[in-house]
């Protein structure tokens, strides 16, 4: 999520101090501590909440034994993940609950321009993909565009919309869309709300009454990722005049600060249930640990083994996986990504799933189709021995017979060889941490009470 890019740039420099040092002491935490909580200030994050996340951190970095074979900057990543990861999670159920038997509602709300009619659209694609039939209606009467958007964003996911005649009010429109949806035997009905702000009384006396009638199994409060705190706030205010069950956390492909996914858990101690982006039906359920490990900049492996299994054959992944933890990665590995990467978003969603993916240049990132090809025609260039084993390409006679073969320069052969080497060094570092460490979030477990 470019949303935690920033935060992740700044505590990744903080960790990297404490390297070299033989412990952790209440000078060099201190020194720490403050630096963590200026990347959190500065990513917008509540005041309530960075102390919180100060405070525990220092609390159990100078309370426990740290095992002899860390570091001091690799415990105190593993207790910030610890912390952060806590800091997100709510005690409530963070998945979305569906009824057994009849209709399950599900009731949208939140600010205007939060993105709730896109993100509606994309959590219906979500419902008729697991074989449930679903109803869109909106009840947003106030901006007519807003009715035409949820239509045509309908239509293209080949999902049922229903729209009420002119004139009927938005409690009026509730009721007769669970009629309807009753009536085709739909598995969901979701009701799309107009934007409003928690102290407009009337549209709040409004939402109440939808709420009433629709009686809805889940009650989301769609949160916009870029409004930082502000969000945390907003969604107390809402949780006061509604019964919200859950919150949804939009736009977290933009370049925004963390605040918001930070905050919001924590003040509301409502779960964010499920994170929306900037693709085309770009919906994925949240995970606070994933989340942390993309905070600290240690890539997110469960996602990255997630997409090979949906875009892979499994026994391919599997011989992949294993690979990558004996740090074996290979050219055949490589082109056997890039021969799927189009399904799977592209080599640029690949390497965001990397540690350090934060530390890559953006121009290292991008990638287009016709490089692709090049790399695809390269590697195609070498013999079997060459792809096993990289390290034969640097032999001159060996990378300029390659070059010949694929028809590429010398430039080109280096760019794949960069991008190469990026990937497998990530992955390196990957299989290091989960040999060291196991997971960041059983930190704990290497820590012993004093």
């Amino acid at each position: 999520m470019k949303m935690l890019k920033s935060l992740s740039q700044r505590l990744t420099k903080t960790f990297r101090k404490l390297s070299g040092q033989e412990k952790i002491t209440a000078a060099n935490i201190k020194s720490a501590i403050k630096e963590i909580q200026l990347a959190l200030i500065e990513s917008d994050v509540a005041y309530d909440v960075t102390q919180a996340i100060c405070n525990q951190i220092t609390e159990k970095a100078l309370g426990t034994k740290i095992a002899d074979k860390l570091s001091p900057s690799e415990a105190l990543m593993g207790i910030t993940h610890q912390v952060i990861t806590g800091i997100m999670t709510s005690d409530a159920s963070a998945d979305i609950r569906t009824n057994n038997k009849g209709l399950t509602t599900i009731l949208l709300v939140g600010l205007q321009a939060a993105g709730k009619t896109t993100f509606t659209a994309k959590l219906a694609n979500r419902f008729k993909q697991h074989g449930q039939s679903v109803l869109l209606v909106s009840t947003d009467i106030y901006r007519p565009a807003a009715m035409q958007q949820l239509e045509g964003l309908a239509t293209k996911r080949g999902v049922d919309y229903w729209q009420a005649d002119a004139g009927t009010t938005p409690e009026g429109i509730t009721r007769a869309a669970i009629e309807v949806a009753n009536s085709k035997h739909s598995d969901v009905l979701i009701i799309d709300t107009a934007g409003r702000i928690p102290n407009d009384t009337s549209k709040i006396n409004e939402l109440q009454a939808i709420a009433k009638h629709a009686k809805p199994t889940e009650t989301l409060l769609v949160v916009d990722a870029m409004s930082g705190q502000d969000a945390a706030v907003t969604a107390k205010l809402f949780s006061e005049s509604v019964k919200l069950t859950g919150l949804v956390m939009t736009k977290t492909d933009a370049e925004s600060r963390a605040g918001a996914c930070l905050s919001c858990t924590w003040i509301t101690k409502l779960p964010i249930k499920l994170i929306g982006n900037d693709e085309v039906d770009g919906i994925a359920e949240f995970s606070p640990e994933n989340t942390a490990n993309l905070i600290l900049d240690q890539g997110d492996l469960s996602s990255l083994i997630k997409t090979m299994e949906q875009h892979a054959n499994e026994s391919r992944s599997n011989n992949m996986l294993a690979k990558i933890k004996q740090n074996k990665f290979d050219f055949n590995d490589f082109l056997y990504q890039i021969n799927t990467l189009n399904s799977m978003g592209g080599i640029s969603k690949l390497m965001s799933m990397l540690p350090g993916a934060n530390q890559f240049e953006q121009s290292d990132i991008q990638t287009d189709e016709k490089e692709i090809g090049i790399w695809r025609a390269i590697i195609q260039s070498m013999t079997d021995q060459e792809r096993t084993h990289p390290n034969l390409i640097s032999i001159p006679s060996r990378a300029k017979r390659i070059k010949r073969g694929s028809g590429t320069s010398d430039a080109q052969l280096k760019s794949l060889m960069k991008k190469f080497n990026q990937i497998k060094k990530s992955l390196k570092r990957m299989s290091n941490i989960a040999s060291k460490l196991g997971s960041l979030a059983d930190i704990q477990k290497m820590f012993k009470q004093q």
